[in-house]
């Protein structure tokens, strides 16, 4: 049988915490165990209920959410939950994640949202982690080109090569092109592996990308809305038109 993700409830207000309740017990496979209205009742009760999310109010009385969290994790408690800070805002967003936190929700985010988040962050913390090379969406930054066929060509042979599906493609004969490609789960060596060996491709190097701190963003994603991670961004140059590679070793390898 299925376990249920177990969460403890932390809000000085009663009737948020009641609303939390009500909206989490809507959900299949979540079960709120508990709830308190303080720091000092979870330092009391987390060993006794073993949930596995506390969502944990930031502004309390006392003992704020930032450093009740921060006591859970670094003071010696015996204390396995991951925490998902609750706000009104993201101003407390780098000291939460530097206390242990392992997400952030703004306390408008809807019953959906927060169920949601919930589920991923414990799948996030609980489950063997998945390799952070592995990337499901590449920007493909390309440099300035003469030839448009060259860049239809190229646009194919991603689709056929990696199996990908073009995102978006935005860009001008001035400065370059980007185009996005989704691709099935995929390791970041192999996608580079495969756009080294196309028949056009001169060189694929890593970008710049907004990724930032790839740790933050994962772990905060609820507050960004739902929105996925940018891409990964690599820079693609094109050999010049009229100088082919006649290799068709880029068509023939396979993605492991």
């Amino acid at each position: 049988m299925k376990k249920d993700i177990t969460v403890l409830l932390v809000d000085d207000n009663e009737i948020v915490r009641s609303g939390l309740r009500h909206m989490l017990d809507m959900e299949e496979g979540l079960r709120v165990v508990g709830d308190c209205g303080c720091a000092d009742e979870v330092f009391a009760q987390v060993g006794m209920l073993s949930p596995d999310i506390i969502l944990m109010d930031v502004q309390m009385p006392g003992v704020d959410g930032v450093e009740a969290t921060r006591r859970l994790k670094h003071n010696g408690f015996s204390c396995h939950a991951s925490v998902i800070i609750l706000a009104e805002s993201g101003d407390y967003l780098i000291n939460a994640l530097e206390a242990g936190a392992a997400g952030y929700l703004l306390k408008e985010t809807k019953g959906d949202a927060l169920a949601q988040t919930v589920r991923q962050v414990y799948l996030n913390e609980h489950l063997p982690q998945q390799d952070d090379s592995v990337v499901e969406e590449v920007e493909l930054s390309i440099p300035l080109l003469t030839d448009a066929g060259q860049l239809v060509k190229f646009v194919g042979q991603v689709e056929d090569a990696l199996h990908a599906t073009v995102v978006q493609t935005v860009g001008s004969w001035e400065w370059g092109t980007d185009i996005t490609i989704a691709v099935q789960p995929t390791p970041l060596e192999n996608i580079l592996g495969r756009l080294k060996s196309m028949i056009d491709v001169e060189t694929v190097e890593d970008g710049p990308d907004a990724r930032c701190d790839p740790g933050i963003l994962k772990r905060f994603k609820g507050l960004l809305g739902g929105r996925e991670l940018p891409p990964k961004r690599l820079l693609v140059t094109l050999k010049q038109a009229g100088m082919p590679d006649m290799s068709c070793q880029g068509l023939a390898m396979a993605l492991n």
